[in-house]
């Protein structure tokens, strides 16, 4: 009986501890940034718009955040352009007309990608969730245009009534993969809110979601490894997208291969481990043609410190 209910205070504890962190994040976001941000493509614009159930999935747990941060915040709009310039999204402009309102942003910035739909599908939750609790009704949010679908701004459109059809065309493998090589060689790190980005992925996160985003990782990144020409820019240019704080690439004296990766604060959680080194396996797999080796531990702070390496380099 004393094991049993030690085990029920335990996991309270950490129910409790998790919510807290939330809480944390939440208010974080919803706070003026410290630095401005231009959202460059993330590795979960891609996922959540590679199918219909993944973009709902996005749109709800969007809807649920844009909820949360209602009930944290100080309940204004500031607070919700507050979360979208946090999300890279800039400095919005928020016009409310008598049937609807608009929300334009000009900072994202696509890098003369087009993906042939738009992306944004997590953010138009966030923003009807928010606008929701605030008009205590229902209000269904739609991104209109994206830097990524060839327009020159980013806007959505808020009006009233119920959810129905909120997904866009998804995407194709072939054209993940063909945007991928573009962004991917990029050395320069995109700067990243880290809230916002725990926030935003978090629904990859969780099963049974997670174990089927790792094996779509895992193989896009065995099929990028087959056109990615520098081995080891591609590996740190992966890292960027994924949010990862440092990876270092070295070679020993047999010439064999190690990558090593720091996670910071807000990604450093075994499922966001799963979910960001898979990827990264799966480049190492399809370049090199053998299984790779996960080792992890943790730093005096508490976060994950990684090393991947071929299984063949391990000591007998």
């Amino acid at each position: 009986m004393e094991i049993t209910s030690r085990k029920k205070v335990l996991k309270t504890k950490k129910i409790v501890a998790v919510k807290n962190s939330r809480q944390a994040l939440i208010r974080k976001v919803a706070q003026a940034p410290t630095f401005p941000s231009r959202r460059h493509l993330q590795i979960q614009d891609l996922v959540y718009s590679t199918a219909p159930e993944l973009q709902s999935l996005a749109f709800k747990a969007g809807f649920n955040l844009g909820a949360e941060v209602y009930r944290e915040s100080d309940g204004s709009i500031l607070s919700l352009e507050h979360v979208l310039e946090n999300a890279g999204l800039g400095k919005i402009v928020y016009y409310p007309f008598e049937s609807h309102s608009v929300l334009t942003s000009r900072s994202v910035k696509s890098n003369g990608i087009d993906l042939g739909t738009n992306v944004h599908v997590f953010e138009a939750g966030i923003i009807s969730g928010y606008l929701s609790a605030h008009m205590k009704k229902n209000i269904v949010v739609k991104e209109q245009t994206c830097v990524f679908n060839g327009a020159s701004a980013c806007e959505f459109m808020a009006t009233a009534g119920t959810v129905e059809n909120i997904e866009h065309k998804p995407l194709e493998f072939t054209n993940v993969l063909r945007t991928l090589l573009k962004v991917i060689p990029e050395e320069k790190t995109p700067e990243m809110n880290n809230a916002y980005y725990a926030l935003a992925i978090k629904p990859l996160t969780s099963e049974p979601v997670l174990s089927e985003v790792t094996k779509f990782l895992y193989l896009t990144g065995k099929m990028l490894a087959q056109n990615l020409p520098d081995f080891e820019r591609s590996v740190v240019g992966t890292a960027n997208l994924l949010g990862i704080q440092k990876t270092e690439v070295t070679k020993d004296k047999k010439n064999e291969v190690f990558v090593d990766l720091d996670f910071a604060h807000g990604t450093s959680a075994n499922s966001f481990v799963d979910f960001s080194v898979a990827m990264l396996a799966g480049i190492m797999k399809g370049k090199f043609g053998r299984n790779v080796s996960v080792r992890r531990s943790k730093d005096r702070k508490g976060f994950y410190k990684v090393r991947l390496q071929l299984v063949s380099t391990l000591a007998k």
